[in-house]
């Protein structure tokens, strides 16, 4: 890495100081980028998990949580909406998210979500402050909010099956 950069350095100008003006201004940009998806995805799941909250009587379970943004997020991609992922995986039959489960546990930690046996319910705190999300992808979660709880069919990949086909 430090020979990539040095090099990003000779290639800026010759001189280090050029270049290091240079690469300062490409990792800031990549952090503010990291950061921005960072609260993006922190805005979904509080939105996701309040709105799941309010269907369900108890809060929403931890694993509804996981497919409901699995979902969301299989939705967004197919219809090309600017969704920041969750880099979900299949192990053992069961969806699995690291970056979910780590995003999960500080907003826990920080009082955004209150954890009651294996239900999730919105906190005290509000994420207002994050930055928001496209409003496509909020329409999506409601409209997935809107077929979650429906009574036909019971198997929930055919019951979805509207919200992945193609716009017309």
């Amino acid at each position: 890495m430090k020979l990539k950069n040095m090099l990003y350095s000779l290639a800026a100008g010759g001189s280090l100081a050029l270049g290091g003006r240079w690469l300062y201004r490409r990792e800031r940009t990549r952090r503010e980028s990291l950061r921005r998806s960072h609260q993006l995805r922190r805005r979904i799941v509080a939105e996701s998990v309040a709105r799941l909250a309010e269907i369900s009587a108890g809060g929403a379970p931890v694993r509804e949580v996981y497919f409901f943004i699995w979902i969301v997020e299989r939705v967004c991609i197919r219809h090309g909406i600017d969704f920041p992922g969750f880099a979900f995986d299949a192990r053992k039959g069961m969806l699995f998210s690291s970056k979910l489960t780590g995003m999960l546990r500080m907003m826990i930690s920080d009082g955004v979500l209150k954890l009651e046996e294996d239900r999730l319910l919105p906190g005290e705190k509000t994420e207002s402050s994050l930055a928001e999300p496209d409003p496509r992808v909020l329409q999506v979660v409601e409209e997935t909010v809107a077929q979650w709880k429906s009574d036909f069919p019971e198997e929930r990949l055919v019951r979805f099956g509207q919200l992945f086909r193609q716009p017309d």
